[in-house]
């Protein structure tokens, strides 16, 4: 199977999940506006923004819960594809003890995250700072509740490796 788009559809699909939890009555997600750091990003809506994108101070802001996966600028896409990449690996590898596979994940997110996490733990706000300060350690010291949302990225990858496998015939 190939790794690049395995780890690609699991990336997407990682988004999709993370989307739901944010599901409305009514159909559309709970907003959640991010910077946009991707210079590129914008200029193919020519004006015409899509109502998940809006114009800010400094170049463009989206609403990542209301735009799927393919809609997202890169720089949104980055973390969902390492993650991907992360998991195909340990799909890979045949690794599926949660110890093994959670260690693994948990730590090539601090990898990916540590800038992101040294400034939340220097914040004044003492929300952010528990948030960064709960999740910058070990797998195993890990709050149960924090160590099934690495755990469960992990679940997605596999439900979307045996369906691949299965569309292929074996």
């Amino acid at each position: 199977m190939n790794l690049v788009i395995l780890s690609q559809i699991i990336g997407s699909r990682l988004h999709d999940e993370w989307r739901i939890t944010r599901l409305l009555a009514d159909g559309t997600y709970d907003p959640r506006w991010k910077t946009v750091k991707d210079k590129e990003f914008g200029k193919c809506f020519k004006g015409n923004l899509p109502i998940f994108v809006r114009q800010a101070k400094d170049g463009f802001e989206i609403d990542i819960a209301n735009a799927t996966f393919e809609q997202l600028s890169k720089d949104w896409q980055h973390e969902n594809l390492e993650a991907g990449k992360v998991i195909a690996d340990i799909i890979c590898a045949g690794y599926n003890d949660d110890a093994t596979v959670g260690d693994i994940i948990h730590n090539k997110w601090l990898e990916r995250n540590r800038e992101s996490l040294d400034k939340a733990k220097a914040s004044e706000n003492p929300e952010t700072k528990k948030w960064a300060e709960e999740r910058d350690k070990p797998f195993r010291d890990l709050t149960a509740e924090i160590q099934q949302l690495d755990l469960s990225q992990f679940k997605i990858g596999v439900r979307v490796y045996d369906r691949l496998k299965k569309k292929k015939g074996g």
